[in-house]
């Protein structure tokens, strides 16, 4: 299990700090889902408290060239002096966010990203405090006459 790899987060410990990040927002179904089965999880293997913290980004809704600077800004704030164990990138572009600010805000903080697809993940340089699990999405033809 990606936890057991990270420096850290070691089993059995005190209180854990993780940050769950999503692209858009946690309560759309598929989100609200990996959401939960995250949650449940990491108290699961953790077998310790666990204090989560969740972010929706909600990129689609916002595209002004100075939004993400702004988020950036309002995270610096909202999580100073908060010292998190783990970030969690949901999908692509919650990574793609914490490569380019993660740094800044969180140093040295491990991230661990899921939802990716491989073939995205070679544009994208990450750290060696970044790991992940890259999910395959074969999009086929689709139903007959669509």
């Amino acid at each position: 299990m990606i936890l057991l790899l990270l420096p850290g987060v070691a089993l059995g410990e005190a209180r854990k700090s993780v940050l769950l990040v999503f692209d858009e927002d946690k309560d759309f179904p598929g989100l609200a889902i990996i959401n939960r089965s995250l949650r449940e999880t990491f108290r699961s293997e953790l077998k310790s408290d666990v204090e989560f913290y969740s972010e929706s980004l909600n990129l689609s809704q916002f595209r002004d060239p100075r939004y993400e600077p702004a988020l950036r800004d309002a995270f610096r704030q909202k999580y100073a002096g908060t010292r998190l164990d783990l970030i969690v990138a949901v999908m692509g572009p919650s990574l793609d966010f914490l490569l380019r600010y993660g740094d800044a805000l969180f140093p040295g903080t491990p991230i661990v990203f899921c939802g990716v697809d491989p073939s995205d993940l070679a544009r994208r340089t990450a750290g060696p405090h970044v790991t992940g699990v890259v999910v395959k999405r074969p999009f086929g033809a689709g139903p007959r006459g669509a």
